[in-house]
């Protein structure tokens, strides 16, 4: 198994539940996943002291380096996070660290 892979199974395993999002709620340590042509992420947050860490672990089917961020969300505070060219998704910490929106955003260029 690729070392990829093997950070994505590990990512649906810890989180619990993989989901495809446009718009979805999440609770802490429950998963989502994303794709956008060669790039993927897998994503989770913890509720720590009325907050949200987020987790996102990203990587592209071309450079077998994945990598992994995170960040501490405010309750009431958005952070986005850009997947590829035109692809983002935007993470909202609600309800004290309890729950987080998460939001498909895709953007095209206008002539």
């Amino acid at each position: 198994m690729t070392s990829i892979k093997t950070i994505f199974v590990a990512a649906s395993l810890l989180a619990g539940l993989f989901a495809s999002a446009e718009a979805a709620d999440m609770k802490p340590l429950q998963g989502i996943s994303f794709h956008a042509g060669t790039k993927h992420a897998v994503a989770y947050f913890l509720s720590e002291r009325g907050t949200c860490k987020l987790v996102v672990t990203s990587a592209d089917d071309a450079n077998f380096a994945p990598a992994r961020s995170e960040k501490a969300i405010g309750d009431g505070a958005s952070a986005k996070f850009q997947l590829a060219e035109g692809k983002s998704i935007n993470f909202t910490c609600r309800n004290h660290g309890q729950a987080m929106n998460v939001t498909s955003l895709e953007t095209t260029a206008a002539n």
